[in-house]
């Protein structure tokens, strides 16, 4: 005698294989989304400077012992599981400068910065050595205003031969009218 195979038999292999699908799919849902907000929460404590010193070099590829030599922090007694913010109290304006910015701060800039703060430093003794953070806040804004005013005159000096009539490559161009 031939032996039937129910229809039950098949929907709970089926209904097995659907419930072990949306098992993983689910699973890999929840992973999903937890590495979404580890990543932003790490991300986030980067951008507001509250990680710490190890957390700050990883993310430029070195090491705290690294980061606290090339920023002159070697012998202020950080460690890397200080906070980052630790790290900018201590740092020169020139490693801030540095830091900040990628660039180097010279005598020449320094001069130009207390020329142009004058009476806001008050009677601050601003040194390429300074650690004072108000004085560091207002080489930060200084610096970013110098920098959109030269931005602000290269556009203009890009759309004036533009505005005359002029090719970029200084051949003139018909103007129509």
């Amino acid at each position: 005698m031939a032996k039937q195979y129910s229809g039950g038999n098949q929907r709970d292999g089926m209904g097995f294989i659907m419930i072990a699908v949306i098992v993983i799919v689910l699973i890999l849902g929840v992973i999903a989304v937890y590495k979404s907000i580890s990543t932003t929460k790490k991300k986030d404590k980067l951008d507001n400077y509250n990680a710490t010193i190890t957390e700050r070099a990883d993310t430029l590829g070195m090491e705290a012992d690294e980061f606290l030599a090339l920023y002159g922090l070697s012998d202020s007694g950080l460690k890397g599981s200080d906070s980052e913010q630790d790290a900018y109290d201590k740092m020169t304006l020139a490693n801030y400068v540095k830091y900040s910015s990628g660039t180097e701060l010279t005598e020449a800039d320094l001069d130009d910065f207390k020329k142009a703060m004058g009476d806001q430093l008050g009677d601050a003794e601003v040194t390429l050595d300074t650690t004072d953070m108000n004085v560091k806040a207002m080489y930060s804004s200084y610096a970013q205003q110098k920098q959109e005013e030269e931005q602000a005159a290269q556009q203009a000096a890009q759309e004036e031969p533009a505005a005359a009539g002029v090719d970029t490559d200084g051949a003139e161009t018909a103007v129509e009218k």
